[in-house]
């Protein structure tokens, strides 16, 4: 679920989750590692290409571009409609899905599964009603 990006947690539980995905690629092959991203490439290149470098000017950057992440737009109602993501949807709460994630991971850690208001597998706080993966092009109206 996309609860994992709410909370004081975001840090930590996306520095294990790509361990965890790294050393998963390196029981397969040894030679691999995760790329990672590094702020300061992007922070110099909004300096240079926008003079600024604070975190607004961070929605220019090529890693936050269509290219990477597909277009999306009020008139989609967000949700994305090119790349690799395009008309992705996102899980919905059943029993079968629900009993399979419990089972595989949640159950490890007595965790339960995070259900948005209209059944989605996102935060419970999340009032988004889309079925579509939905990306913003703004951030708190800007």
């Amino acid at each position: 679920t996309d609860h994992i990006h709410d909370g004081m947690g975001v840090a930590t539980q996306h520095i294990s989750l790509s361990n965890e995905f790294e050393l998963a690629m390196q029981a397969v092959d040894s030679t691999v590692a995760l790329p990672y991203w590094d702020p300061t490439v992007d922070g110099s290149a909004m300096q240079h290409n926008h003079g600024d470098r604070s975190y607004a000017s961070i929605v220019h950057s090529e890693l936050f571009s269509d290219k990477w992440f597909g277009a999306s737009s009020d008139e989609t109602g967000n949700h994305v409609v090119s790349g690799h993501w395009a008309n992705e949807t996102v899980g919905k709460e059943s029993s079968t899905g629900v009993q399979i994630m419990q089972g595989m991971i949640l159950d490890r850690w007595n965790f339960t599964v995070a259900i948005s208001p209209f059944g989605y597998l996102r935060a419970p706080w999340n009032i988004n009603p889309s079925p579509y993966v939905t990306r913003y092009h703004k951030n708190c109206g800007e």
